[in-house]
């Protein structure tokens, strides 16, 4: 059973990567036999990286393999939206070559990219911000000895490779400014084999 899940992670993975060649060579109409070689070479290594770097972070971690799988990690947010923009680009093409056959639409898929690698931009800078919600909850018979406490409840860290130790130290600094009685944890993601 792992084994198929696997290899089916795999081929979406890699067929995902090769889908995003093929629509970026379609696009932009890309026949230049050294820019096709060119996104060729960082197709592949872009393919390769994520399982490469994660088997690699498992076995050794050092700043380079910090940085390169961080990078590839980007890269794998990257090639979810840009699934998507390709999906919404195939469909855009199909629509325009049924209502005006001939017209050109790179400058859709411009659009679509750019829109992708802004959303890519936030994310990234998203994920690093901590964010603190206040709610007030009320709970009927709730005993007197929990009248006007102050509970945390943190969730999805992520914790890692990419988000190390100064990360957490950001994280209980947040906490401690809140002054909780006491502090629920939801659920922690260990993505570095070191931690586990």
């Amino acid at each position: 059973m792992i084994i198929a899940v696997v290899i089916f992670s795999l081929t979406i993975f890699l067929g995902g990567n090769y889908a995003i060649y093929f629509t970026v060579v379609h696009a932009f109409s890309i026949t230049d036999s050294a820019t096709l070689l060119w996104l060729k070479i960082t197709f592949i290594i872009l393919m390769i990286s994520f399982p490469a770097l994660q088997f690699l972070a498992s076995q050794s971690f050092s700043l380079i393999t910090k940085i390169l799988y961080t990078a590839s990690s980007v890269w794998l947010g990257v090639l979810f939206w840009l699934s998507l923009a390709i999906i919404l680009y195939w469909i855009t093409y199909g629509i325009i070559s049924l209502v005006a056959p001939g017209t050109d639409i790179s400058l859709v898929a411009r659009i679509f990219i750019i829109g992708v690698l802004c959303i890519n931009i936030y994310g990234v800078y998203h994920s690093f911000q901590i964010q603190v919600k206040n709610r007030t909850i009320v709970i009927e018979q709730l005993p007197n000895a929990w009248e006007g406490k102050r509970v945390i409840l943190f969730s999805d860290s992520h914790f890692g490779d990419i988000r190390g130790a100064r990360f957490s130290k950001k994280i209980v600094r947040a906490i401690n400014e809140e002054k909780p009685d006491i502090v629920l944890i939801q659920v922690i993601f260990l993505t570095d084999h070191h931690l586990m």
